[in-house]
């Protein structure tokens, strides 16, 4: 399987950049995909080689794209960052078909660049959330508090001053259990008054392309009614629901989870 990384821009000294996995078919529709680690973690070639070579098999390119990490950039420059690179990308590739596909953090992203105005064909969320007001964001999460306690001040030395897009897993995701486990993650992105501005309401849902939402039923980092309810507002959408309690459940690469990509696929061709 091919892969070209490339440049698409430069944030201050920083390049944003793009892994890019073409298909033979010259003028397949682009997947463009943003990875998860709640904006803190992270890096944009975490997919595993398996479920993009299907994809790319199947007739779509697939690229994959830099963001901005938090606490270093805050939300505001993240987006604003990640609209201007999308905007380079689009004009560069010519791009008339594409689709947008997140993963958690990602996701939420993706849900956001839709009401901000991005057209895509239609939008994969894989587990993923579109409020940050959520009272579950803003406590002790019950999940992470059943891992040894890290304190603020233990992963303030894990933080820069520097912007960044790649968060390396051993480093960078204390940060986020830290943040969970004391219920200030969201002070890591925005302050307090503007968590409701960066949150979905009912009515931009209503408004969104086709939509196949994949969502475990017992996720114990994002809940599972986010999906459940984004699926009942957007007009054209579908939801499958993992019988499990793992939040990425395609983590692993099994025939299970290989099966659910042929049903993206599916819903792809579909739309």
């Amino acid at each position: 399987m091919k892969k070209i990384i490339s440049q698409i821009s430069k944030y201050k000294e920083l390049p944003i950049n793009y892994s890019f996995y073409p298909s033979d078919l010259t003028d397949a529709p682009i997947i463009i995909y943003f990875h998860g680690g709640g904006l803190l973690f992270g890096q944009r070639d975490d997919l595993p080689d398996d479920y993009i070579s299907l994809l790319v098999n199947s007739g779509y390119h697939f690229l994959a794209i830099d963001y901005l990490l938090a606490p270093e950039s805050q939300l505001t420059t993240i987006l604003e960052v990640l609209t201007e690179s999308l905007f380079h990308l689009l004009k560069q590739f010519q791009v008339k078909t594409y689709h947008f596909m997140g993963r958690s953090a990602g996701s939420y992203l993706a849900y956001y660049l839709i009401r901000q105005g991005f057209e895509p064909q239609s939008f994969l969320s894989f587990y993923g959330y579109y409020q940050l007001t959520l009272p579950e964001f803003s406590l002790p999460a019950p999940f992470y508090l059943s891992y040894p306690f890290v304190s603020s001040t233990a992963v303030e030395s894990f933080i820069g001053t520097a912007p960044l897009t790649h968060g390396n897993m051993n480093k960078r995701f204390p940060i986020y259990l830290s943040s969970r486990q004391s219920g200030n993650w969201l002070n890591y992105l925005t302050t307090h008054d503007k968590r409701e501005y960066f949150s979905l309401t009912d009515t931009d849902l209503m408004t969104f392309p086709p939509t196949l939402l994949l969502h475990s039923l017992n996720d114990p980092d994002v809940p599972y009614r986010l999906s459940k309810k984004a699926s009942e507002l957007i007009p054209n959408s579908q939801l499958i629901s993992i019988n499990g309690n793992l939040h990425d459940f395609d983590r692993a690469v099994t025939s299970e989870t290989l099966a659910v990509y042929q049903q993206i696929v599916a819903f792809l061709n579909a739309t």
